[in-house]
């Protein structure tokens, strides 16, 4: 299958524009971009070579690029497509003949322009190779074609729709590959996403490729990525996750396409496909623009889904925050009140903490942090409200208990913690908690800051007892 490239034609009198669109243009690898900064040097070039397509800056010369249309209407033989930046709001028809594609330069970078320009070149080749092949399919063939297609945007949707309100992306990856390989029988795919955390890479392998062949991927990756994402980064700020397995005696080269991620106008990382033998056609092209739309809209809101849950969510042990807490507890409370249900607390302090980190470090403190919460994660109902109220402080809220099921509750995992034996880099650790629990009154407790209160008093007064205990609020 041969590659297809297309010629364009740009008219860009700012140097600084011209470089970029160029860069990001050609950066996809079907895009051949020759650029002028005058309507006369426009005219010489087209009179000697054969051109695709037309752009043509009207916000930084619109004389300019008038004066370049009007020689191209005056050109026998077929029509390019032309594209017109111009920050205006009004009909192009006197410049241009045909339908002119109009990008608006005041809303959308120039690093979005690979997305808006390569579908639709890839629709006036194909209309040109139905054409020029006059072939016409059986009705079984045209039947098949149709139920791909059909069967690919079904699922597609189906998974973008899934990703937009999944706090993971990992499977919702993992199903997308069956979809990608029905499609365009690459060897590789996957996408290099702007996070908080830097820039990550993630690569699904259709088919085992040489380690070489990664590395040349990521330098590309990288390059690309420093002009449609504008972000200065080398190949070893990448977090790379490969999904898939390599081979030495896989193949050494790769041709890609590279689509932006494009989303209220900013780009938030690439799609990419990788050919080992092949290269990508028109249709694939097509279709693939149209996945990477579907696709950032999906990432967008997965990633906005993620940072929402971090906002409430302790990084290190997976329990809320104490802010979330609260607000949980004023949700509880105002139930209490409307539907007179139960509603008790436990508050479970590590004694002795500021010995484990005094003697192991703060690594193993964490260490032992993350194991507690897993122990009391695992041995509590899924309706309990789990939280890390302070450094080795944590809370849980009980709905449907009574003061009793609260001290049958906090016991169980005071002993729990007693008998385990926590595993840490310095070895084995034992440990205790000393345990407060109260129940939610609602002729004693004005607001959610006094229920608080009673708890922490019990869990004082289980510390002042010696610890490892458990104490009630009255």
């Amino acid at each position: 299958m041969s590659k297809q490239v297309f010629r364009l034609l740009a008219l860009e009198p700012h140097p600084e524009d011209a470089a970029t669109i160029a860069t990001v243009l050609e950066r996809t690898g079907i895009l051949q971009v020759t650029l002028v900064a005058t309507a006369t040097e426009g005219r010489e070039r087209w009179g000697r070579e054969a051109f695709d397509a037309v752009l043509v800056d009207y916000s930084r010369g619109e004389a300019k690029g008038r004066e370049l249309l009007k020689t191209l209407r005056e050109t026998k033989g077929e029509l390019p497509v032309v594209f017109i930046l111009t920050e205006e709001r009004r009909s192009f028809r006197e410049d241009w003949p045909s339908e002119a594609v109009i990008l608006d330069r005041a809303q959308l970078p120039l690093t979005v322009l690979p997305q808006l320009i390569l579908p639709a070149l890839a629709e006036v080749q194909q209309r040109r190779q139905e054409v020029e092949a006059q072939v016409t399919l059986p009705p079984s063939a045209v039947w098949a074609a149709q139920q791909q297609l059909i069967w690919a945007l079904r699922r597609t949707l189906e998974l973008t729709q899934r990703l937009s309100y999944e706090r993971s992306t990992d499977w919702s990856f993992a199903e997308l590959d069956e979809v990608i390989g029905k499609l365009f029988g690459c060897s590789a795919w996957g996408v290099l996403l702007v996070t908080d955390a830097g820039p990550q890479l993630e690569v699904f392998l259709r088919e085992p490729l040489a380690p070489a062949a990664i590395s040349r991927l990521e330098r590309t990756l990288v390059e690309t990525g420093k002009q449609l994402l504008e972000m200065p980064f080398v190949a070893q700020d990448l977090t790379l996750r490969l999904h898939g397995q390599t081979s030495l005696e896989g193949p050494t080269e790769t041709r890609e396409l590279c689509l932006p991620l494009v989303v209220r106008g900013e780009t938030m990382g690439l799609a990419f496909l990788c050919w080992a033998q092949v290269d990508f056609a028109v249709p694939e092209l097509q279709m693939f623009s149209l996945l990477a739309s579907q696709l950032a809209l999906a990432l967008d809101n997965s990633l906005l889904l993620e940072a929402s849950k971090r906002a409430i969510v302790d990084d290190l042990t997976g329990f809320y925050n104490r802010r979330h807490f609260f607000q949980a507890l004023e949700k509880e409370i105002a139930r209490v009140f409307r539907y007179g249900h139960l509603l008790s607390m436990v508050l479970l302090d590590i004694d002795h903490f500021k010995a484990v980190n005094d003697t192991y470090g703060h690594q193993v403190g964490d260490e032992v942090l993350q194991e507690v919460a897993d122990v009391l994660r695992h041995n509590t109902r899924q309706a309990d409200f789990w939280a890390r109220y302070g450094g080795e402080e944590f809370v849980c809220l009980a709905p449907g208990i009574d003061l009793a099921g609260a001290r049958s509750l906090g016991e169980k995992l005071r002993r729990l913690i007693a008998e385990h034996s926590f595993t840490t880099r310095a070895g084995e650790l034992c440990l205790t908690v000393s345990v407060g629990v109260a129940q939610f009154n609602p002729q004693r407790d004005r607001d959610a800051d006094s229920f608080f209160a009673r708890a922490d008093h019990a869990l004082y007064q289980a510390k002042q007892r010696g610890r490892n205990i458990l104490a009630m609020a009255p």
